[in-house]
């Protein structure tokens, strides 16, 4: 035995490095979990970060939306108000058939203004022939009744 090496020793360095070639895989998952939940940590901060950008951003968008639809209500009801001067100016109407039945109204009381006016005429016209008979009539039975005679107003 050229080597002078004790067998006691021997045990005790294949033990010390069987313990390090066990332990080595350990500490490098170690390492690794480390890294990983490092890595992790920067994730989820970047993560955080972009959530609250973005629920700025949602914010600031349902805030024009609001904007938006208070602006598209004010122009309807600049439209509609544009609409009713311009139809004022030029006498019509945007329901048309409340427009049409406005002119056959109107047609309608002009025809009966005419016809009452004939009715008016003829009885007028009818009253004026009574009236001259009753005249007539009254003259004539004046005669009648009184008759004038020159001997008569003598006497």
């Amino acid at each position: 035995m050229s080597r002078s090496t004790s067998p006691s020793r021997d045990v005790s360095d294949l033990t010390v490095e069987r313990e390090n070639s066990a332990n080595a895989p350990i500490q490098g998952l170690e390492e690794e979990n480390a890294n990983l939940r490092k890595q992790l940590r920067q994730v989820e901060g970047e993560h955080k970060t972009t959530k609250a950008l973005l629920e700025q951003k949602i914010e600031l968008l349902e805030n024009q939306i609001t904007g938006f639809q208070e602006r598209e209500s004010s122009l309807k009801k600049m439209n509609e108000t544009i609409m009713l001067a311009l139809n004022d100016m030029n006498g019509k109407d945007l329901n048309f058939s409340g427009n049409k039945a406005a002119k056959e109204l109107e047609l309608a009381t002009v025809h009966h203004n005419k016809e009452m006016q004939e009715y008016r005429t003829r009885t007028n016209d009818f009253i004026k022939n009574l009236e001259n008979e009753v005249r007539i009539e009254t003259k004539s039975s004046h005669f009648q009744f009184y008759p004038r005679t020159k001997s008569s107003e003598r006497e």
